[in-house]
């Protein structure tokens, strides 16, 4: 009768399992045992609904899930990857600055302001942001250099994102570096090989990312090749 195990339990079937109608069954019991609990709110929006693409049902869950806990910078910042899931960019800069407002330290709004600003092709402000990520990141953090090596790749800046490449096969020997962030920059970069080769070792790992495949914007260019769909049927996904 614990909300919080059948949230916990949901979270996992969805990020770990793919198990899509187990995950929605475990977090509609979590809200039903408790409607107050923040959390199921959030993570029902941000591991289920937006990764199926339902973005309106997301951003009305992670509403509540703010109004429950309305400091929560997490909440706050999910709200833009909501947002940029959907191709709202503009609104979704304007929610990280906002985030950023309440809690400046709290690098992943950085992340999140960085994909914003991307998806409008600002790239200079977008690898300013990421760039700001990592500054305030205790370590290098592989989400954000991942991305910010896609960015630099987007923008034409080769070298920087080999670099960054570089630097996060160094990364990879001392601690560990999901392959999917390899596999962002290698997309970027247009060696589609080798971002599908990358792709497949995080799918064999379960990486936490894959759950966004469907939506990510950054898979837009391969989304017609038929590894990209056969990716999305491992996963429960199908193309959008």
């Amino acid at each position: 009768t614990l909300a919080e195990a059948h949230a916990t339990l949901g979270h996992v079937r969805a990020t770990y399992c793919w198990d899509w109608p187990s995950a929605c069954t475990e977090y509609k019991l979590a809200m039903a045992l408790n409607p107050a609990y923040a959390t199921v709110h959030h993570w029902y929006a941000i591991t289920y609904l937006a990764p199926l693409g339902l973005f309106e049902n997301a951003r009305t869950e992670i509403q509540k899930a703010e109004e429950l806990d309305p400091l929560s910078a997490s909440i706050k910042r999910d709200i833009a990857v909501i947002l940029c899931n959907g191709r709202l960019y503009e609104q979704a800069v304007e929610q990280c600055q906002k985030t950023i407002e309440l809690e400046p330290s709290f690098q992943s709004s950085y992340w999140a302001l960085g994909l914003a600003y991307e998806g409008i092709s600002q790239y200079e402000k977008a690898a300013a942001a990421l760039q700001q990520a990592l500054k305030n990141s205790a370590s290098h953090t592989p989400r954000f250099m991942g991305a910010l090596g896609h960015v630099y790749a987007r923008w034409g800046k080769r070298e920087d994102a080999l670099r960054v490449l570089e630097e996060m096969d160094k990364l990879s020997r001392t601690r560990y570096v999901s392959p999917f962030d390899f596999a962002v920059i290698h997309l970027g970069l247009e060696n589609s090989d080798t971002a599908f080769e990358w792709l497949e070792r995080a799918c064999k790992a379960r990486c936490y990312e894959l759950v966004f495949l469907q939506v990510d914007a950054r898979f837009d260019a391969v989304r017609s090749d038929l590894r990209f769909a056969r990716l999305l049927k491992r996963l429960g996904l199908q193309t959008r």
